[in-house]
């Protein structure tokens, strides 16, 4: 947590336009310590706290703001229920079901990964969600387009999702719209910027 925090704090002072959303999920443990593992983590992330955006509206819907709101901070955002405080840069991350739907306080996100190992069926299960979106893209909360591959060697499994990505968006950008968010593995400078490239076509 350290290095990644580290990095994004770094990259937010280099890129004073930029700002970072970071999802803090999968608190786990076998032996019943998630409370504790929370705790923990809530201690830690104080001492970034002011690198982070901040709202006095507990019930503020990120997804409406201006970016220019947004800029140089860290967004952070939590899919549990634990320490959520908007005042102090801790704001809710909810799985929607339809982001027409999706106002529930404070981010609503249409997330729902294919969980395949298949690069053909994880391709139909994330074309087949994004067109059921569509319409309702820009009319409600977010849509993230989970490209990943779920297996063993994810490092592999990345690149044979990643390398079909640009070709997919050329293709059903047009006809689906933009996706909010896109989540990848193993992302590249290259791949990145061409993805970014999208918000200006």
């Amino acid at each position: 947590m350290v290095d990644v925090m580290e990095q994004v704090k770094d990259f937010l002072v280099r890129n004073k336009t930029e700002f970072a959303i970071l999802k803090i999920s999968h608190i786990r443990s076998d032996r019943g310590k998630d409370g504790d593992i929370k705790n923990q983590l809530q201690e830690f992330l104080n001492h970034y706290e002011e690198h982070f955006y901040c709202s006095t509206d507990e019930k503020v819907l990120l997804h409406e703001l201006p970016i220019g709101q947004l800029r140089g901070k860290m967004l952070m955002v939590f899919d549990y229920n634990e320490h959520i405080d908007p005042s102090r840069g801790r704001f809710r991350y909810h799985d929607a079901g339809d982001i027409s739907n999706a106002t529930q306080p404070n981010i609503g996100v249409f997330d729902k990964y294919a969980n395949k190992g298949s690069y053909k069926d994880m391709r139909s299960d994330q074309l087949e969600k994004w067109t059921k979106q569509s319409s309702h893209l820009g009319k409600g909360g977010l849509f993230l387009l989970s490209w990943t591959l779920t297996g063993d060697i994810v490092e592999t499994l990345a690149a044979e999702a990643n390398k079909h990505l640009l070709e997919e968006l050329r293709t059903n950008v047009p006809r689906l719209g933009k996706p909010n968010i896109i989540y990848i593995d193993f992302l590249d400078k290259a791949l990145t910027s061409s993805i970014i490239s999208f918000n200006f076509q």
